[in-house]
């Protein structure tokens, strides 16, 4: 896995700002003690720590030593860290976005063109409407499938309206066939009314139809 958490902080290092480095470097500290087992972990000198504060910045290197570290002794924490940071400037740039198509489209002279920014802004809020996890669906499925193999049943509240997962057997004997995962649904709330929504695609073991 050395190999994983070294490439992992090379390729996001860039997106940490002094801020995270420094919570990430905390977060060590409280496991490990002292400011001096972390820096001599992450291989900098303790001077060093204490001159971030006085920082605009730090460096690149020191950035992707310090995640590496982090990865490597906690790495659900520090790849949970990474993915709200992401998220969270995802949604600071969207702000600004919206903010300049809106303007746009509002001081604009042209109609065409206030038209054609009109479109645009559809189709930008169409696209980044759809939850990550949507993209994530073969991974999720994996997951529900590994943990129910362990007896433990995911249920997932997302924010798009998603109370519960319900995991629903094979229908047919083709379905048996199938590999992987066959049906996963979900209750989906439309005011006062709940309705099933196909969220994934997956299959469930017969040994698992317990759940049902």
């Amino acid at each position: 896995m050395i190999h994983v958490f070294e490439h992992l902080a090379q390729r996001f290092a860039e997106i940490l700002t002094k801020g995270d480095v420094m919570e990430l470097f905390k977060m060590l500290e409280r496991r490990y003690g002292t400011v001096s087992k972390v820096c001599e972990m992450v291989g900098i000198e303790r001077r060093t720590f204490y001159h971030w504060q006085y920082a605009k910045q730090i460096n690149s290197g020191t950035k992707a030593k310090v995640l590496r570290v982090a990865l490597g002794k906690y790495p659900i924490d520090t790849l949970e860290f990474l993915a709200r940071k992401s998220r969270d400037r995802t949604k600071e740039l969207l702000e600004i976005l919206i903010e300049f198509l809106r303007r746009g489209i509002v001081e604009e002279e042209d109609p065409k063109k206030a038209e054609e920014l009109a479109r645009r802004a559809e189709e930008i809020i169409g696209e980044f409407s759809v939850p990550v996890t949507e993209y994530l669906r073969h991974e999720i499925a994996n997951l529900i499938e590994d943990s129910l193999s362990r007896g433990f049943r995911i249920e997932i509240s997302l924010h798009t309206g998603v109370q519960q997962l319900i995991i629903a057997p094979p229908r047919t004997p083709r379905d048996q066939e199938r590999p992987a995962f066959t049906r996963v649904e979900a209750l989906v709330s439309t005011g006062t009314v709940s309705v099933p929504h196909v969220v994934l695609e997956a299959h469930v073991p017969k040994s698992l139809e317990r759940w049902e």
